[in-house]
């Protein structure tokens, strides 16, 4: 009984921790209107061109635990008026989530791991679509996050380096 109530424990308080960070929990976030909203998780082995594209874009894929092949989990949402793209990459414990907060039209600074980026993304024939620029870098790639039939197809596009990222959808 004992063992049962340590783990009973254990559990609650990891689905508490995992709560605290999943925007799902966070009150007025709205998950439909848009084909891209909701919670995705990447399907690596159908990754296609992601080494050439970031070294074209100018980005180190050196970090210590970074395997070659990852797992990365977004998720689209709405607040009021303001859009939201949470990303995790899940094989890199120290590797913080990082949340893109836009509104469609409008450019918007951000910051991952040290590194000064903006977005600006509109929508276009049920697609999200945007550039990021990274002045660091005198780079500017395009994205767009566009729902083909299982699969949330996000194709990234620098100087005519074509990387595609498939996510299928998650609860």
């Amino acid at each position: 009984m004992r063992r049962f109530l340590r783990n009973l424990l254990i559990f609650a308080s990891a689905a508490v921790c995992l709560a605290e960070h999943d925007p799902g929990h966070e009150e007025g976030a709205e998950w439909t209107g848009k084909p891209w909203l909701g919670k995705w998780v990447s399907v690596p082995e159908k990754d296609v061109n992601v080494l050439n594209f970031i070294t074209e874009i100018g980005v180190a894929a050196s970090h210590p635990e970074l395997p070659p092949i990852v797992t990365v989990l977004v998720n689209h949402y709405k607040k009021g008026d303001e859009y939201h793209q949470r990303l995790r990459v899940k094989e890199v414990a120290d590797l913080d989530d990082h949340d893109i907060v836009y509104k469609l039209g409008q450019e918007t600074k951000n910051v991952f791991n040290g590194t000064t980026f903006s977005v600006k993304y509109d929508e276009k024939d049920d697609a999200l679509v945007g550039q990021v620029m990274l002045p660091s870098n005198n780079a500017t790639y395009k994205n767009e996050f566009k729902v083909e039939g299982d699969f949330l197809v996000k194709t990234s596009d620098a100087h005519g380096i074509v990387h595609k990222r498939y996510y299928k959808r998650r609860n």
